[in-house]
């Protein structure tokens, strides 16, 4: 067995696969997830870094600051780099970015979607060119695009209006850990996303269902198969009407471990499915960000 020391910077989804972002240093790897891992977090824990607008990818912090002990994951010379910072609570009303590479983002095509969880619709905008790849990140395995803004300000006001209509912008990870299996196949929930879509569209201003597009669906139709065979015990018809039982199988729900041994069953989003020996645990990989871990392979 192989130890080898190496910061945590995420789960990270390239062309529909996770990896693990990883750096020595201030050099960055991408890492295939082995079929079977065995990961300890150590309490080393440094700055996580960026993500580069301008360049679309990640970079490492050039200072390497060292926040063990503290509930700090991003340095200041770092969240200046980013200039996304103001941001995130956009509701499209007034923009307060105050970093050209934050503006800059914004200046750009952007995208409004609607996306399914288990007992949950949640509405969220990307910009266009990472539309697919937000919605891996986020583990949206069924979503549609619906609108396409000239910038990020006006998909924020869509977004805003979407949810006044009562459909939450944010999922908890603990609500994505607790509702993760799908009790309903492929066809009902895209029946589902139309008829939600439907319902929505009379609700929304002319002003804005002008940047309305036909639908675009997508279905992560692997993903969605990996955890049903893993965390669903049987679907059976439980009377003569068709009523229908799916029956979960128990599982842990681990929001910070720190120590990963196993079988990689699934992945979805940030959130990996582990079977060790029989038992199923679904642990979140974002309380690791910014740690030094072993990875043993």
């Amino acid at each position: 067995m192989i130890e080898i020391p190496l910061q945590f910077l995420g789960i990270k989804w390239k062309d529909g696969a996770p990896n693990f972002l990883v750096a020595r240093g201030t050099e960055l790897e991408y890492l295939d997830i082995p079929a079977t891992i065995n990961l300890t977090k150590t309490n080393v824990k440094k700055c996580v870094g960026y993500y580069d607008l301008a360049a679309r990818c990640h970079m490492p912090c050039p200072s390497q600051i060292d926040f063990t002990g503290t509930d700090m994951s991003q340095c200041a010379h770092c969240q200046n780099s980013n200039g996304f910072g103001m941001c995130l609570s956009c509701n499209g009303d007034s923009c307060r970015a105050d970093n050209p590479r934050g503006r800059a983002f914004c200046d750009q095509e952007h995208l409004v979607y609607l996306a399914y969880f288990p007992g949950r619709f949640k509405v969220g905008t990307a910009a266009a060119y990472r539309g697919l790849k937000r919605l891996y990140e986020q583990g949206a395995l069924f979503s549609v695009f619906f609108a396409s803004a000239p910038n990020g300000q006006i998909a924020r006001r869509i977004e805003q209006a979407v949810n006044e209509t009562g459909i939450a912008k944010n999922v908890s990870t603990s609500y994505k850990i607790a509702n993760l299996a799908f009790d309903r196949g492929l066809d009902i929930i895209k029946l589902d996303l139309v008829q939600k879509l439907n319902e929505l569209r009379p609700k929304i201003s002319a002003d804005l269902a002008k940047y309305f597009t036909d639908p675009k669906y997508n279905i992560f139709a692997d993903i969605y198969q990996n955890l049903t065979d893993c965390l669903i015990e049987v679907r059976t018809k439980a009377d003569l009407f068709g009523t229908s039982e799916t029956v979960i199988k128990n599982y842990d729900r681990i929001i910070d471990a720190t120590e990963i041994i196993g079988n990689v069953r699934a992945i979805i989003g940030g959130l990996i499915v582990i079977d060790n020996n029989g038992k199923l645990s679904v642990i979140s990989m974002k309380n690791w960000e910014g740690f030094k871990i072993k990875f043993e392979k």
